[in-house]
């Protein structure tokens, strides 16, 4: 489940840069982005990471109390203290961890922010005014685009497109592109199938690799600071055909998940977020083979609105069919404290509000959302709660579209 050889990023850095005709070298005419070009990844990589809880291995060590360190909780506590053990804690660390914290599982939120940072940022070196250097321009645009396991997006009009260059390289495409309002509109897909060499004595011989990352990022200055906005949605899954040797069996390993993290977040001069106001939905599937029966399936569902950097108000939710986490799907409220000390439980942290509320108010984002996210926070249904959403066990169902 590591981050090595599984994510298709440096092979495809790598062509994108050095084959500039692949897949055709036309200049399409695209719209201005009122983005830098030369920001606009680092901003991408940072709105996103202020927008996501972060819960680290080291947040929950036995030498600490569980988590309540850097969190302060309205309402069960106990509870919170029982999915922050170091016992129970790998759930949320395998989600919400740092990107540098080994092992870089593909499930953590910042190992994707991560990888897709580097995408963009080798998108734009290439290409900073969009004009498809590189890359095939797009023509006979259609008001939408077939995404895997997403279904139809929305690409704008005939007359103002959101994608308007692809470059297709063996097993990864990419789609980009900007709105007449100057937003960076961005699809990656990639399916590949590698030699494993992590656990082949349990996990076999081979791995596959399939993902899709959608991405809307617009940027805008208001009262005289830097407003980034972005609505970003991922899904994967990393299968290996286990002992075997064949894909679709009993003795696979997978691991699965699938994320959506949207909101505004303000910008200092270097780039670094300074508030935020979002939501995220995720849900992470693993199956590991049982010799002695059934597979065993672990499933985490979570998802939080609000402010998750210092001194902010959020609410976190969250559920797993773990047997010792099993009914304990309550709603927390949290409190970032600002000195890194143990805050007051009995604080009142004023997170009401959030549960019918969008965190960003009434700010109006610069794109549609779509789909779109319910100002009710228990009415966005956005996942199942399994892997029904998810790419299938056996990867069968993963096509990149052609265009």
């Amino acid at each position: 489940m590591k981050i090595a050889n599984l994510f298709l990023i440096t092979t495809l850095l790598t062509l994108f840069t050095a084959c500039g005709g692949a897949g055709g070298t036309e200049t399409g005419t695209t719209d201005p982005s009122n983005v830098d070009t030369t920001t606009a990844a680092a901003h991408i990589q940072n709105a996103a990471s202020a927008l996501v809880l972060s819960i680290d291995s080291a947040d929950l060590s036995a030498n600490m109390s569980p988590a309540l360190n850097r969190y302060l909780i309205d309402g069960t506590s106990a509870e919170w203290d029982t999915y922050t053990s170091p016992t129970n804690g790998v759930y949320l660390s395998d989600i919400f961890g740092s990107e540098t914290e080994e092992p870089r599982v593909v499930t953590k939120v910042r190992v994707l922010l991560d990888s897709f940072h580097s995408t963009v940022e080798s998108i734009l070196a290439n290409d900073p005014d969009l004009s498809c250097t590189g890359s095939t321009a797009l023509t006979g645009a259609t008001s939408t685009i077939d995404i895997a396991f997403y279904g139809s997006i929305a690409n704008g009009t005939s007359a103002d497109p959101f994608f308007d260059c692809l470059f297709t390289e063996s097993d990864a495409t990419l789609l980009y592109g900007s709105d007449a309002d100057g937003n960076l509109h961005l699809v990656e897909m990639s399916n590949s199938t590698s030699t494993n060499t992590e656990q082949p004595e349990t996990r076999g011989d081979e791995v596959s690799l399939y993902q899709v990352i959608s991405g809307i990022f617009g940027e805008a200055t208001e009262s005289g600071v830097t407003a980034a906005y972005l609505d970003l949605q991922y899904t994967q899954a990393t299968i290996y055909n286990g002992v075997d040797g064949s894909y679709g069996t009993d003795d696979d390993n997978e691991f699965k998940s699938r994320s959506r993290i949207t909101g505004r977040v303000i910008l200092d001069t270097a780039g670094e977020p300074t508030d935020s106001a979002g939501d995220f939905s995720i849900v992470k599937y693993d199956r590991s083979p049982n010799p002695e029966g059934t597979p065993v399936e672990t499933i985490t569902q979570s998802m939080g609105r609000g402010n998750f950097l210092a001194g902010g108000n959020s609410i976190f939710r969250i559920n797993s069919n773990v047997d010792a986490l099993v009914g304990l799907d309550g709603e927390f409220c949290l409190l970032v404290p600002t000195d890194g000390s143990l805050p007051d439980t009995d604080t009142d942290t004023n997170c009401t509000s959030l549960e019918t509320g969008f965190a960003w108010g009434s700010v109006t984002f610069p794109f549609d959302l779509t789909p779109a996210i319910s100002a009710t926070l228990t009415d966005n249904d956005f996942f199942a709660g399994d892997e029904s959403e998810l790419i299938d066990d056996d990867g069968s169902d993963f096509t990149i579209p052609t265009y």
